[in-house]
């Protein structure tokens, strides 16, 4: 099953889960039915969040090996134009 990691995990506290580079409060989810859980039968830790193909969430060991997604902080406005091809006029 293809999975890639989200950076969500609960490893400080149980059931409290947070994003690893900021530390916020996750507060939206789309757990997969059944997630989160750690009833593993093999007793694996399963702190962090990774996303199925579907979109829905898992939890799973931090030790799995997947894809990631990496968290960038957020810039007000972005133009890929270089600064002297900008067209800064406002109105007609």
């Amino acid at each position: 099953m293809c999975t890639t990691w989200t950076g969500a995990n609960d490893t400080q506290t149980e059931g409290e889960f947070v994003w690893g580079n900021s530390g916020a409060k996750v507060n939206y989810t789309n757990w997969s039915p059944g997630n989160p859980h750690d009833d593993s039968p093999y007793k694996l830790i399963r702190d962090c969040v990774d996303l199925f193909y579907n979109g829905t969430w898992n939890d799973r060991s931090c030790h799995y090996q997947a894809a990631f997604i990496c968290e960038r902080q957020h810039k007000r406005y972005f133009n890929p134009l270089p600064r002297e091809k900008r067209d800064n006029s406002i109105g007609p």
